[in-house]
This record gives structure tokens, C-alpha cells and sequence, in this order.
């Protein structure tokens, strides 16, 4: 059986809750007019969710396991989290 969630899949929800997203919210209304049911009003909103510190930890805990950073040294380890930084940066800047 395939997996459902691949480790590639998990990693894009990851990076999408670390960087914050725009979601948008539909509230639909319904009132009876003359013994129907119809709509009444509708209202979208759009919201931004704020990233997301704790998904940004578990990304930077999986890069730091595949690297297998146990063997980096501290400055290693800074280098290798501004990269990751700069890359959420960047992905800001794509959206």
C-alpha cells in the first residue's frame, strides 16, 4: 500500500506552515423565503496565517537528521540554519 503522506509531501506542509500562508474564508447564510431555503448572503475573507515557529523547528530537526549534523560543529549548525532562513525568504518572495 502507498504511503499517504510522502516524506517530500510532509516536508511542503512543513515549509508552508513555517512561512504562513493566505487562506480564504466563505460564510454562507440561508434563510426560508416563501417555503425555500435560499441563500441569503455570502461573505468571503481573506486572512493571513502567520507562520508557524514550532513547524519551523521540526524542518530544521529533519534537515539536521538527514545531514546527520550530530557530527556538525556549532558554527555548521548556524550556517546551515540561515541557509534555511534565506530559503523561506526566498519562498515569501515567490507567493
Amino acid at each position: 500500500m502507498e504511503k499517504l503522506l510522502t516524506d517530500k509531501k510532509i516536508k511542503e506542509m512543513l515549509l508552508k506552515a513555517a512561512k504562513g500562508y493566505k487562506v480564504a474564508e466563505i460564510t454562507v447564510e440561508y434563510a426560508e423565503v416563501d417555503g425555500k431555503m435560499q441563500m441569503t448572503k455570502k461573505k468571503e475573507v481573506k486572512k493571513d496565517v502567520p507562520g508557524d515557529w514550532k513547524a519551523l523547528q521540526l524542518l530544521l530537526e529533519s534537515e539536521r537528521a538527514e545531514e546527520h549534523c550530530d557530527a556538525m560543529s556549532d558554527e555548521e549548525l548556524e550556517k546551515e540554519k540561515q541557509r534555511l532562513l534565506q530559503e523561506l525568504k526566498k519562498g515569501e518572495k515567490h507567493e
